[in-house]
């Protein structure tokens, strides 16, 4: 299930804070933000990148996404960002490169995408309507430049059935 947050929710109240923690939030590698305004007014920020991996507290780099369920998130974290699983066999991400997540999923390859190459232009597939809200959600919540698209990729066109799996959608696949 997707956390509530007021980039999801339109009628929640916003404030001058969350505005700029919002504005924080899409610069390239910041994961989570929080702000506060001094007794003299001043504002002050606390930036958390995603490269923390160990701090597995609730104000946690993973604290700021819409996930579908917290372990999925946390597997997919640690495969892509501590593992770099995804840039094996010579694969590396040049300036400006153009970028295919197939299967996208919640969005963490394209924001770790975001996040070590801001340059890249990202096309983030994923056919499942409820992962691809959750993926909508976090793309632009983290300011990646990515056109998401709410389809599968394949060598033909086709129509297909998908099960979805709330509890584990990494493995939802063609029915």
């Amino acid at each position: 299930m997707t956390k509530p947050d007021r980039t999801t929710s339109p009628d929640a109240p916003t404030t001058e804070l969350d505005d700029v923690r919002d504005l924080i939030l899409r610069y390239p590698g910041v994961a989570r933000a929080r702000l506060e305004r001094t007794a003299a007014g001043r504002l002050t920020a606390r930036i958390q990148g995603w490269d923390n991996a160990n701090d597995l507290s609730p104000a946690g780099p993973l604290s700021e996404l819409a996930e579908i369920n917290p372990h999925e998130t946390r597997f997919l974290y640690d495969e892509i960002f501590s593992a770099e699983s995804y840039l094996q066999g010579g694969i590396t991400l040049r300036e400006d490169a153009v970028v295919f997540d197939v299967g996208a999923n919640i969005g963490m390859f394209s924001l770790f995408v975001g996040a070590r190459c801001p340059s890249a232009s990202v096309f983030a597939y994923e056919p499942v309507p409820d992962v691809f809200d959750v993926l909508r959600s976090n793309v632009e919540r983290h300011g990646v430049s990515a056109r998401l698209l709410p389809f599968g990729l394949s060598d033909r066109e086709q129509e297909i059935v998908f099960n979805f799996y709330p509890g584990i959608s990494i493995m939802s696949c063609r029915s």
